[in-house]
């Protein structure tokens, strides 16, 4: 074999490769608001008022802690459902219902409390919009009501699968 040549000239750079998916990076916290007690008859229902900012072409977690504070303690059955306005997100919910004692006074409370994990895919929505809780009776509650306050926890995510 013969003597090593010289080293050529560099090469031009390659094209950049595709981006990574977006992590976790941003998450709000807030209110969730529900200006009058639920009482009625089976089928009647509260919405809260509406929450949180979603951005355009975003997807998220979103997480509702919802208390109801009970007139009585044998409270009826309900429902809960979860809306957008201002866009059309892909929204899909699961939720928890339990019915407990609480001391968040010193006298204690009967509670029935929601808990909601929510997907929000607004990839294909082209404006911010808010959701709004519904929360419905499934029995007869004209003989108790409840009261209900919350909060929220929405996390930006990158993509749901």
């Amino acid at each position: 074999t013969g003597i090593q040549g010289l080293t050529g000239l560099q090469g031009a750079t390659g094209n950049a490769g595709a981006a990574g998916a977006t992590g976790p990076s941003q998450v709000t916290r807030g209110n969730i608001i529900l200006p009058q007690p639920l009482q009625s008859g089976s089928g009647s229902s509260i919405n809260s008022n509406s929450f949180g900012t979603f951005a355009a072409g975003k997807e998220y977690l979103v997480h509702l802690l919802i208390y109801g504070v009970r007139a009585v303690s044998d409270f009826a059955s309900l429902r809960i459902n979860v809306f957008a306005v201002g866009g059309s997100p892909i929204l899909q919910l699961s939720y928890l219902i339990s019915d407990g004692r609480s001391y968040r006074t010193a006298i204690g409370e009967n509670d029935t409390n929601l808990d909601v994990y929510l997907t929000v895919d607004g990839s294909l929505v082209l404006s911010s919009y808010q959701l709004v809780a519904n929360i419905s009776a499934l029995d007869n509650t004209s003989t108790d009501f409840v009261t209900f306050n919350g909060t929220y926890l929405s996390q930006l995510v990158g993509a749901i699968l």
